[in-house]
């Protein structure tokens, strides 16, 4: 029987396509070898796998038999089932033939003639053309749903749930456990304390199981949970880093109904950015030598790392001593260590004194609501000039929709209403930006409500959620050789460029708390 021996391979391309589909293939393989007296001596399968990459399982599993001398003939039913791409298709072949093996297709009935050489060309042609042009049309569709704040396939992240008209709609059951693991994140719990949260009130992934530190991590850096439908756009273009594929993410602001506020999604963002540089967690000896306030802003000034406590026991009576140290060893780095206490009180001092009282916060505000007004008019000049923009692309759009419908399609009049459209669908996305920001500028600040939450926690007892208040105000403390700089942030979380800097010699702040020690 040698010379007669079959292998047949089926595909069908996504979870669109009925398991049917496939049936359908082989049983017109079986007919084919039974009509022509093959015999089927392997079959191969691969389900929901496209023939435009060749990490299919079923199908590398074929070709490498066809180096054990399995079989004669590799039987698809049609070509495309084989590859869609030529570069794929003209490898495999070659491997095929080297291995003695022949390329049967049920429908095409080629054979080794120059003609058929043609014709085989061609239809393998025709099948890429229809898979790249079949990507194009979806990536279009996807995207125009993106722009119309549509779903655009992929899992609904938690705390969603999709309407009727594909339309991204708040889920009241999941959307709680979103809101307690922000709102804790931002008073400084850390991940374990959020999780273990979430247990206790029974909260539960989709699948009934208990949250995991990656969902957390990837939930808060969720952009949509604040409101921003975001879209990753592939655009084939060449790009050694990704393989010839560019993405481009689109964002489009107010595109998905919110479940957290502006203010506390970028908060928790710039939490996550300060833990990112340094991880902390509370060892024994930390947790004797006291809270650390400063953990993560306090900087060495000679090499620029961050500071880490350190702890250990001093003097005759061997009490606990803490210090904020530089990351690198002595060797590297020459900067002396700062005592923790004296350091984190003079801080709180210098915050209690230059904006934590009535008279302080007054100026503070004030300062503040005229900021937001210079920013009010530039926004609102940078919105009129998109606006302007947009009607005249508009007006654009409407003279090359007219010429399309005067002297029908063309090449260069497609290119150009594509490019318009999406030039339009640019502009109106930066005109809702500044829509937001221009929100953000009119509102209200209540002094007495801001020195109330920073009293409030203060005598809590909750350290975590001191310190995120303390970290909202303080941007940084740097510790050189000689001196320190503290910048203390009194934009009140509206305006970034506000801050108050303070340069001081060590000497200073020790002797402050009347220390005989000038210097660590």
């Amino acid at each position: 029987m040698k010379g007669n021996r079959v292998a047949t391979y089926a595909r069908f391309s996504s979870n669109l396509q009925r398991e049917e589909s496939i049936d359908a293939q082989e049983r017109a393989m079986k007919k084919y070898c039974e009509d022509n007296g093959y015999v089927i001596v392997a079959a191969y399968r691969d389900e929901a796998r496209s023939a435009t990459s060749d990490n299919r399982p079923q199908f590398l599993q074929a070709i490498a038999d066809s180096e054990k001398d399995m079989f004669d003939i590799l039987l698809v039913h049609k070509l495309d089932r084989f590859s869609r791409n030529r570069y794929d298709s003209a490898i495999y072949r070659s491997k095929l033939k080297k291995n003695g093996v022949r390329l049967y297709s049920v429908l095409e009935r080629l054979d080794d003639s120059p003609e058929s050489i043609i014709l085989e060309a061609l239809l393998e042609g025709m099948s890429e053309y229809y898979s790249r042009n079949l990507s194009r049309e979806v990536s279009k569709g996807l995207l125009e749903n993106f722009y119309a704040g549509k779903y655009t396939g992929g899992l609904t992240p938690y705390g969603f749930s999709v309407d009727e008209n594909m339309k991204y709609i708040i889920n009241e059951e999941e959307a709680p456990a979103i809101r307690l693991a922000f709102s804790m994140y931002a008073k400084g719990y850390g991940y374990s304390e959020i999780l273990k949260t979430l247990d206790e009130k029974g909260y539960r992934s989709r699948k009934g199981e208990p949250f995991s530190k990656a969902w957390l991590n990837s939930a808060l850096r969720n952009e949509k949970y604040h409101g921003v439908y975001v879209y990753r756009k592939q655009n084939p273009r060449k790009n050694s880093f990704n393989y010839g594929v560019r993405t481009e993410i689109l964002r489009m602001p107010n595109g998905c109904p919110a479940i957290v506020s502006d203010e506390l999604f970028e908060k928790v963002q710039h939490q996550m950015k300060l833990n990112s540089y340094y991880y902390f967690r509370e060892s024994e000896k930390t947790a004797k030598g006291g809270f650390p306030l400063l953990r993560g802003i306090t900087f060495c000034g000679e090499c620029g790392k961050r500071m880490a406590i350190n702890t250990r026991t001093a003097g005759r009576k061997k009490e606990m001593f803490s210090t904020y140290r530089c990351f690198m060893s002595k060797h590297v780095c020459c900067n002396k260590e700062f005592n923790k206490k004296y350091l984190e009180q003079y801080v709180v001092m210098l915050l209690e004194k230059h904006l934590f009282n009535k008279a302080a916060m007054k100026r503070a505000v004030k300062n503040v609501h005229q900021a937001l007004e210079r920013q009010r008019q530039q926004i609102e000049q940078e919105l009129f000039g998109l606006m302007t923009r947009t009607d005249t692309v508009s007006k654009s759009i409407e003279n090359v929709s007219v010429a399309l419908n005067q002297f029908g399609s063309s090449e260069m009049l497609l290119a150009k209403m594509a490019n318009l459209e999406a030039e339009k669908a640019d502009l109106e996305n930066d005109a809702r930006t500044k829509g937001v920001q221009m929100a953000k500028c009119q509102c209200d600040i209540d002094g007495d409500e801001l020195l109330l939450h920073y009293m409030e926690a203060k005598l809590s007892g909750n350290q975590y959620e001191y310190r995120s208040v303390i970290m909202e105000y303080v941007e940084a403390v740097t510790v050189y050789h000689n001196h320190v700089v503290i910048r203390l942030r009194t934009g009140l979380g509206l305006v970034d460029d506000m801050n108050m800097t303070f340069e001081l010699k060590r000497s200073e702040i020790y002797g402050f708390f009347g220390s005989r020690v000038r210097s660590a």
